[in-house]
């Protein structure tokens, strides 16, 4: 059975302009450089549905980079300057001077590199490691996954010095199981 949506009228998509940034951002023939607990202006474009679109001239939106698939893909999700609360939001705070940020956990999905933009900032590691187990719970529906700490830094922000094994990072693992 066909549900049919109703939108209102004043908001038609424009799907033909989009189509047309949409085929100059195939072309890019370089990805720019991308990490986990990046932001980044995104081009998501104009979506079917109740999907996140992109605004303005060539339809991006913040997104944060959860996962680096490889150096042509990752896992993101994208962000609004709405201030909503509920179970598929979480705050970010601030991503540029004077602009709060809410994570859009439901919109989740891969993107390719191409359709990135321009890098905003670095979220935090103990507001990543919050977004990233709360997606895990209400997106993928796993439980509490034991997630390996090395690399985290003993006041939680992640630390590329804790990556490697030492007995200073053994006895912050072992402190924190």
């Amino acid at each position: 059975m066909t549900r049919e949506i109703h939108q209102p009228a004043n908001t038609a998509k424009d799907f033909d302009s989009w189509n047309i940034v949409k085929k100059q951002l195939d072309k890019r023939k370089r990805t720019p450089q991308f990490n986990e607990r990046d932001i980044w202006w995104c081009q998501i474009g104009i979506n079917v549905g109740f999907e996140q679109d992109g605004k303005g001239e060539i339809y991006s939106r913040p997104v944060l980079i959860l996962s680096r698939i490889n150096e042509w893909m990752f896992f993101g999700i994208p962000l609004t300057s709405k201030d909503k609360e509920g179970y598929f939001y979480i705050k970010v705070g601030e991503i540029e001077p004077g602009v709060t940020s809410t994570a859009i956990l439901s919109q989740a999905r891969i993107f390719s590199a191409n359709r990135l933009v321009e890098r905003i900032g670095t979220i935090g590691g103990k507001k990543f490691l919050a977004i990233r187990d709360s997606t895990a719970k209400k997106i993928l529906k796993v439980s509490s996954p034991r997630i390996s700490t090395r690399g985290v830094a003993p006041n939680g922000d992640l630390c590329p010095n804790c990556t490697k094994p030492s007995a200073k990072n053994q006895d912050h693992e072992r402190a924190t199981k």
